[in-house]
């Protein structure tokens, strides 16, 4: 079992939530404040995949190359300043203790067929929760979406309009559909082989331009691209670009995501939501990491221009300068965004400014 690394004089407790018996990490601030004095709360909801409470990532994507919860980190920055925090896993998905599949599930018939909706009652029944509790005050609920997390929360406050706030952290404001046929085929060209490995930037890549970065460099940077020369000397990136697309593996990859019980009904290609998220009453204050190949920075900043043409005067967008998608350099020595594309563990300089954002949100 991985330790949880609260804070020494911080409580924590695992329980269950809702219909779905979601497995959720609770740190009360009454652990560290006068009990009788209500504090603001948060619930924490976590991106894409298999994750429980504590959105662990793997070492094999980290920078230190160890495991390490984002969500452990961030529910620490908070609980510091006082606050509740409520960890939310995804129904079905068990508390973390490694990486072996058969350990993931509580329930994986429930993981797999949860749809888009359940994903929005399972936070609704998170804030529900947090509403009831003795040291919370009920006029002071946020929610904090990472990555897919973030639709979710933009999802549910269109229906819950006595949240307090929204905290969007690598905002992803296109469907699904987009945001993969970007990774996985656009993702490549534009953030690899045209920028980096295209020295001469003619449009072409030659075997000797691509050597290095398939040996050295801090390893293969092209590894399960696919990228096959056949007789020839260079591609165009257009020729490369078709091979990516016509890739079996990431064919199945897409279309395993497209056709699961999550992006059914239409989610899938539902299109982009800056306009439902400019529309959003209360405070929204979204952070992507500069580096972030995952969700853009584009994406925040396309947010911000609808907050500023549909008037929402309550909209702060920041880029995290030197920080990808787990708000944490890409790993060296190369660090290159994508080759050495990161995700965790987060930076000092963030989780301090997660800290100082819950002191001037209410925190002490």
């Amino acid at each position: 079992m991985i330790a949880v690394p609260a804070a020494p004089s911080m409580a924590m407790e695992k329980i269950n939530v809702g219909k779905f018996a979601s497995r959720a990490l609770w740190f009360p601030a009454n652990s560290v404040v006068n009990a009788s004095v209500k504090r603001p709360a948060i619930v924490l909801i976590p991106g894409s995949g298999a994750n429980g409470p504590e959105e662990m990532i793997p070492g094999s994507l980290t920078e230190d190359g160890k495991d390490h919860g984002l969500f452990l980190q961030m529910a620490e920055s908070f609980a510091s300043s006082g606050w509740n925090v409520l960890c939310l896993g995804k129904p079905g998905v068990e508390f973390f203790t490694g990486f072996n599949i058969d350990q993931w599930f509580y329930d994986r018939n429930l993981y797999q067929s949860s749809t888009w909706q359940d994903l929005v009652v399972n936070l609704g029944e998170g804030v529900d929760f947090l509403r009831v509790q003795s040291g919370v005050d009920p006029e002071q609920i946020y929610v904090l979406g990472h990555s897919e997390g973030t639709r979710v929360a933009v999802d549910y406050a269109t229906q819950d309009h006595n949240l307090k706030g929204l905290l969007l952290l690598g905002y992803s404001g296109e469907d699904i559909k987009t945001t993969l046929e970007w990774q996985l085929y656009r993702r490549p060209i534009e953030y690899l082989f045209a920028n980096d490995i295209d020295r001469n930037h003619d449009g072409k890549v030659s075997r000797e331009e691509l050597s290095p970065w398939a040996t050295d460099n801090g390893g293969d940077a092209t590894e399960g691209a696919g990228i096959d020369f056949g007789d020839k000397d260079e591609l165009s990136l257009s020729e490369i670009e078709s091979q990516l697309r016509s890739s079996p593996v990431l064919k199945h990859t897409f279309d395993k995501i497209k056709n699961s019980n999550l992006y059914s009904g239409g989610q899938f290609d539902i299109g982009p939501i800056y306009k439902k998220t400019a529309s959003l009453t209360m405070p929204v204050y979204i952070f992507t990491g500069a580096l972030d190949l995952q969700t853009r920075p584009e994406e925040a900043v396309a947010a911000g221009g609808f907050c500023l043409k549909m008037n929402k005067s309550n909209c702060y967008v920041t880029l995290v300068e030197g920080l990808g998608h787990g708000f944490s350099p890409p790993r060296g020595p190369r660090r290159h965004p994508l080759a050495d594309l990161t995700i965790g563990p987060i930076a000092p300089e963030f989780l301090d400014t997660l800290a100082q954002f819950s002191k001037s949100l209410g925190g002490r």
